[in-house]
């Protein structure tokens, strides 16, 4: 079934970098999102390009929405069979063009959550990442059902994959505060704790009300700070310190 977005009779112009001359999928992940080059898409072009470009301006819900359509068009089709024939070359086409849409979309959600991370204040379109897992979870649990009990794996589990960037992102926060800790052990310790206090604060205050109550987001958040603090801790436990060093580690993680 023909996609609800609007088609204009010329493919949508791809951004700077993804020409329909460009080289194939990326395979390394650059600091800005990638996308797919437009040769390594084989749908009906237009339509899979007017889905790349809602990506790309960070239209998340309605991007996701025709991909899960893409998605489950492919799941009417059946897996493609061993013979060599156009229709199981399309289908396998279009399921590669379901991964490397599907890769897009993830890269931009999971940079929107990592920002607002980083804003320590209010951030709205963390909302429309939540929004985003939201459809990803009804489409994993209407998924059995349109498969007739067999078929593929969908479930994504965004919800899962959420809480592990929530921690990476955070791995990644407290990695910054360390870089810019130099001197002192002590003065190290105490703006790696004042970054964790800061950002907890920020992430209540501002980040929290965009999250239903079944996602536990502050214990989420928490836990993920907790294991980052003790994981730069633990290195610094390795290194060559002084007998000063060493009382003033224990003597913090007794008493904080």
């Amino acid at each position: 079934p023909a996609l609800p977005v609007p088609l204009t009779p010329n493919p949508v112009s791809p951004s700077p970098g993804l020409s329909p001359s460009s080289a194939g999928a990326p395979h390394s992940r650059p600091a800005a999102p990638c996308q797919p080059s437009p040769a390594d898409l084989s749908a009906p072009f237009p339509a899979v390009l007017e889905i790349l470009n809602l990506i790309q301006q960070r239209d998340l819900l309605a991007a996701d929405e025709h991909i899960i359509e893409l998605e489950a068009e492919c799941g009417r089709e059946g897996p493609p069979s061993g013979e060599a024939g156009e229709g199981a070359k399309a289908g396998s086409r279009k399921a590669k063009d379901v991964a490397l849409l599907y890769e897009a979309l993830l890269q931009q959600l999971w940079a929107m959550l990592a920002e607002a991370l980083a804003a320590r204040g209010p951030y709205p379109s963390l909302e429309l990442v939540v929004r985003v897992i939201e459809q990803e979870e009804a489409a994993d649990r209407r998924w059995p059902e349109a498969q007739g009990g067999g078929g593929g794996p969908r479930p994504r589990a965004l919800r899962r994959r959420w809480a592990e960037e929530v921690k990476r992102a955070v791995g990644e926060r407290l990695g910054r505060c360390a870089e810019d800790s130099g001197g002192p052990l002590a003065g190290h310790v105490e703006r790696l704790t004042r970054c964790l206090v800061e950002d907890l604060s920020a992430v209540r205050s501002h980040l929290l009300p965009a999250y239903p109550a079944e996602y536990q987001a502050l214990g989420v958040y928490a836990r993920s700070y907790h294991g980052g603090l003790a994981q730069l801790l633990g290195s610094i436990a390795q290194r060559h310190l002084s007998i000063a060093e060493l009382y003033f580690l224990l003597d913090w993680h007794s008493n904080t």
